[in-house]
């Protein structure tokens, strides 16, 4: 169950690293442009603003994943070396 788990989360992590990929040429078009010379409307930065707390809040979100998944698999490891010591002292005493 646990293996199922970690094996979801890695494939969604890995979706999430192709999208990011796939956004990076987007990104890097839209920095280069001179918004100077833009004449934006009041609905486009409306847009804008809304695109850009989209984009602040997944960030963020991202890194508490991560930092939520990290924790988790190190708890896992602790409880899986705790039954390992468990069993290894059995074995010792039967």
């Amino acid at each position: 169950m646990l293996s199922d788990q970690m094996r979801s989360e890695q494939d969604i992590l890995m979706r999430f690293a192709e999208i990011q990929s796939e956004l990076k040429p987007l990104f890097e078009r839209i920095a280069d442009l001179d918004l100077s010379t833009l004449k934006l409307d009041d609905q486009t930065r409306g847009h804008i603003r809304n695109l850009d707390g989209h984009v602040e809040r997944l960030v963020g979100e991202t890194a508490k994943g991560r930092d939520h998944m990290v924790q988790e698999i190190r708890s896992e490891i602790r409880l899986l070396a705790r039954t390992i010591a468990a069993i290894a002292e059995e074995s010792e005493a039967g």
